[in-house]
């Protein structure tokens, strides 16, 4: 016989028993070699798969981070820490859901010089969240309350729904600043996230602190109106808008009339208060991007970006309006009301000038022209005609 291949050899061994020479095979062998065959097979197919499977959730997980990571070094970005906080807000809740599946955002803070605990809720719309409770002491006891989610059940309105919440203290030593709550789609996004959001709570922290520190240096201490070094740096950059883009802006000056005599007969502390319920007065009426300062002493600018001069008068109007309903009682005679003297310098006068200072100098002149015509009223510079030195006389009793 000449030689056998080796599946012919299985099947004589299968077929004819053992060879002559005594040397056989089982009858079972063949089944048994094809099934191990089969399966090393279909194991090492299996194992192709797996690899195969577990590079693409490899791929996966390195992508989810990368996209992760990306979102926190964008979100974390100095350049986005000077936006107003509302926008901030919007811009991480964005970046966050592109990277995180996150749907929602909630924030409540102390602002110290609304004096208030502030809420803003990012979600389908952005949206500010009034809150009333007021004073320091009040405010640290309600954000230790929400640390463990024991708040009362207006703040809820400050959080956006979903049963998925995580809630992130906003801590910098031992002052908690605030509290973030960051809802997701589901339960497993959160799970995947709670790390990294960790560590941006952290950056957010220091955000918060810096814009804090930031509005100590620019505001004014006593009323937290804006200081004049940075109404000067506004006013600069109005004036930039103006000759660039045609933008108006205007200008009201008030001075609280006969102030002096309120620190003489009721005292220094009870004249303090009175500047300080004008300031409040004033953040009442004006727009969020309107810049009141004070100027010195009980004298108060206001800059008011895109008003032009009839806008200006409406403003003024509704500012004295409402100082002149504060009242003040000390331990002299009770009075009725603060009255102010107030003087405009609208949008025609910004063609005429070169530099921001010279703005000033002319509401400051249009002021004096308004205390010695028009005391306790308003007086609108409608030419610089109008504003001649020698046309300012000083009466007895000025103050």
């Amino acid at each position: 016989m000449g030689p056998l291949e080796g599946p012919a050899l299985i099947r004589l061994g299968m077929d004819l028993g053992p060879t002559p020479a005594g040397v056989g095979l089982p009858g079972w062998f063949g089944p048994v070699l094809v099934g191990l065959l089969g399966s090393l097979v279909l194991g090492l197919l299996g194992g192709l798969l797996w690899m195969r499977a577990r590079g693409r959730q490899v791929r996966r997980l390195v992508d989810w981070y990368a996209r992760t990571f990306d979102g926190l070094l964008e979100a974390s970005t100095p350049e986005y820490s000077h936006w107003p906080l509302k926008e901030r807000l919007a811009s991480l809740c964005r970046l966050l859901g592109e990277s995180m599946r996150v749907q929602g955002l909630g924030l409540l803070f102390y602002d110290a010089y609304q004096e208030r605990v502030e809420g803003l809720r990012i979600d389908a719309e952005a949206r500010l969240v009034e809150v009333q409770y007021t004073g320091r002491e009040t405010a640290m006891a309600l954000l230790e309350a929400l640390r463990s989610e024991k708040m009362p059940g207006d703040l809820w309105e400050s959080i956006p729904p979903g049963p998925h919440r995580l809630t992130l203290p906003l801590q910098y030593g031992s002052d908690l600043l605030g509290i973030l709550w960051v809802v997701f789609q589901d339960a497993d996004a959160l799970r995947a996230s709670e790390k990294a959001l960790r560590v941006l709570a952290h950056a957010f922290t220091l955000e918060l602190k810096n814009r804090l520190l930031y509005e100590q240096a620019v505001r004014d201490s006593l009323t937290g109106l804006y200081t004049r070094a940075y109404l000067a740096r506004r006013l600069h950059e109005e004036l930039s808008h103006y000759r660039r883009h045609q933008r108006p802006f205007s200008l009201i000056m008030l001075d609280l009339d006969h102030f002096k005599e309120i620190n003489d007969t009721m005292g220094h502390l009870v004249g303090d208060r009175v500047l300080q319920m004008v300031a409040q007065a004033m953040r009442k009426v004006l727009r969020e991007g309107d810049v009141p300062a004070r100027y010195g002493g009980d004298e108060f600018l206001v800059l008011l970006p895109g008003a032009a001069t009839a806008d200006a008068q409406k403003v003024a109007q509704r500012l004295q309006h409402t100082i002149q309903a504060i009242t003040v009682s000390g331990t002299g005679p009770l009075r009725e009301s603060v009255q102010c003297t107030m003087s405009i310098l609208g949008d025609h006068f910004l063609s005429l000038t070169q530099q921001p200072q010279e703005l000033v100098q002319l509401v400051d002149l249009a002021l004096l022209k308004a205390k010695h015509t028009a005391r306790g009223g308003i007086w609108v510079a409608e030419s610089p005609s109008q504003l001649s030195w020698k046309d300012v006389t000083w009466p007895v009793g000025w103050a």
